[in-house]
This record gives C-alpha cells, sequence and structure tokens, in this order.
C-alpha cells in the first residue's frame, strides 16, 4: 500500500530543516511518543495507545508499540532525506523542500 500525504509549514526553510533533524524535540511533538535511544542516524521510540475495546470495558487499555528508524540519505543542499522505519508497520518516508 502506498500512502501520499503532504503539508507546509510555516517557517523558514533552514529552520524547519534543521528542526526535522533534531529527533529529540521532535519525538515530543507526538501524543505518547517517548525516544528510547539515538545512535547518529539510527533512532528507536516507543508509542503508548490507550484504547477502549468495547463499551463494556470497564477501563481503556494501555498498548506500547516500539519502533526503529534511520535516516538513509540527507541532501541538506537539496532539503531532500530518506529515511526507513519498522516496527507494527514498515516505512520508507521522503521529506523534499
Amino acid at each position: 500500500m502506498d500512502l501520499e500525504n503532504s503539508f507546509t509549514v510555516s517557517a523558514d526553510v533552514e529552520i524547519a530543516w534543521k528542526t526535522l533533524f533534531d529527533v529529540e524535540s521532535v519525538a515530543p511533538c507526538m501524543p505518547g511518543a517517548t525516544r528510547e535511544s539515538i545512535n547518529g542516524n539510527e533512532f528507536t521510540n516507543n508509542v503508548k495507545v490507550k484504547l477502549r475495546p468495547a463499551p463494556s470495558a470497564q477501563r481503556p487499555w494501555s498498548l506500547v508499540f516500539g519502533g526503529e528508524a534511520c535516516f538513509v540519505s540527507q541532501d541538506h543542499a537539496a532539503h531532500t532525506t530518506i529515511s526507513d522505519g519498522t516496527g507494527m508497520a514498515k516505512a520508507n518516508v521522503t521529506i523534499k523542500s
């Protein structure tokens, strides 16, 4: 399955580009996400999700999904990067300015 999405960031391209690679600052922007480790261009994260599986459930369940990702290539001059991620699913992400 291929999914495509695009959006505009209201920031100077150099600031947005620098922020993209600041994994420690970006991870907390996703609710439930925690950064586990960073080793160069490779990093591991967990995402905690609360679910209420059925209306009769007394309380929500919490699930934690772990994953690994890495920046495969970076072209800072062209503001283009490719990253791969694995966890419950596998993703290949290309970001271009």
